[in-house]
């Protein structure tokens, strides 16, 4: 499969902007990146086509990269501040959360788990 061309949020050429920083997010269907300071921060491209579908703010600064697990997107900010996206072709906000401490790390994912590293814990996340 080729994908199509998506540009940096510093360039113009009529391509979606995407983040220059965070790793992009896909799912079979649609890749979503960000900007570190979360401003033009979801911006999402038809896999097949690279047609930006929408553009959100998530706020917060991020470090960590977004990951898609058990049909959801994470995005995990700085101070902590988890959002979670439902992988629909429009903006949709699951749930948002916060840990006492800022997310600096990329999280891992085994099974059913989310591993999160932050700047104080190293937590654990799963259904019982």
């Amino acid at each position: 499969m080729s994908l199509p061309s998506l540009r940096s949020a510093t360039n113009d050429g009529g391509l979606p902007a995407i983040g220059r920083r965070c790793t992009p997010c896909p799912s079979s269907q649609t890749v979503v990146s960000w900007s570190r300071s979360g401003w033009n921060s979801a911006v999402t491209g038809r896999v097949r086509t690279g047609r930006e579908l929408w553009r959100a703010r998530l706020g917060g600064n991020y470090s960590a990269s977004p990951i898609y697990a058990s049909g959801r997107r994470y995005f995990f900010d700085d101070t902590g501040e988890t959002t979670v996206l439902a992988p629909a072709p429009e903006h949709h906000v699951l749930a948002t959360n916060h840990l006492d401490s800022g997310v600096m790390a990329s999280p891992a994912v085994s099974g059913d788990a989310l591993y999160l590293h932050t700047k104080a814990a190293l937590y654990r996340i799963e259904d019982e």
